[in-house]
């Protein structure tokens, strides 16, 4: 099992936020360390890098994500652009891609990393996780507060901003991954660690139904093509080999 960590820190360097992350390292047993917002000159990077014991160190072209990567994997940047930047790591005979994001609070600023991620969809074949500080959520039920309460005092207001998001090979390679939210301290987001692990049978795959096909442009009529295709038998076996079928094209 690989254990990662992924941390909008607003300032590596204050109110003992770096000995927070050397705790962390120690305790999760971290080989890779994701910072948003370090709020530190990019030239002090190797200074961390050895606090940290890592050997790969790495501070985006806007300096607001670095990287840092343990010994016995093997990192390599493949895009460092304002909002994300990108990589292959290799462990053993695994090579997956990780982004880490950090997003504009501007919903216009933020189409150049939504353009950024596509381009890098397009291009990548192995099992892949997105994770970092999206500044955005999906729907009401990710924000809580925002009503007055009277003139003077506003409500707290607690938004989903964290999450990690991974393509169908990461699924079916490392079907037993986790990401938990830690305990919220010295900045106002939850560090990520993600637990990167999949269960023995790694030859079973199991069908799962993602909700965002319904959107894809098609979706009806691969649907519709997959039903109809002829079937022999009971009833019910005609009703098994439909859905069969449909999980088949969907795939």
């Amino acid at each position: 099992m690989i254990s990662a960590l992924s941390w909008n820190i607003r300032g590596i360097n204050s109110n003992g936020a770096f000995d927070k992350f050397k705790h962390l390292k120690r305790q999760h047993n971290l080989c890779f360390i994701a910072i948003q917002e370090p709020f530190v000159n990019n030239s002090k990077i190797d200074r961390y890098k050895r606090g940290l014991r890592t050997h790969f160190a790495f501070a985006n072209c806007s300096n607001k994500i670095w990287i840092f990567c343990d010994e016995f994997l093997e990192c390599n940047i493949i895009s460092d652009t304002e909002q994300q930047v990108s990589g292959t790591i290799k462990n053993n005979d695994d090579t997956i891609t990780i982004t880490i994001v950090y997003a504009k609070c501007d919903a216009n600023l933020r189409m150049d990393l939504w353009d950024d991620i596509k381009n890098i969809a397009t291009n990548c074949h192995n099992p892949w996780m997105v994770i970092g500080d999206f500044n955005c959520i999906l729907d009401s039920d990710e924000k809580e507060g925002g009503n007055f309460y009277n003139t003077f005092e506003r409500q707290r207001i607690w938004k989903r901003l964290d999450r990690g998001l991974s393509n169908q090979q990461w699924v079916q390679r490392f079907n037993d991954t986790s990401i938990t939210h830690l305990v919220r301290t010295r900045s106002d987001h939850a560090p990520l660690l993600v637990s990167i692990a999949s269960t023995s049978n790694t030859n079973t795959k199991y069908f799962r139904f993602l909700n965002f096909w319904v959107e894809e442009p098609g979706f009806q009529e691969v649907v519709k093509q997959a039903w109809q295709i002829p079937a022999d038998g009971s009833p019910m076996w005609k009703f098994h080999l439909k859905l069969k079928n449909t999980y088949k094209q969907l795939s």
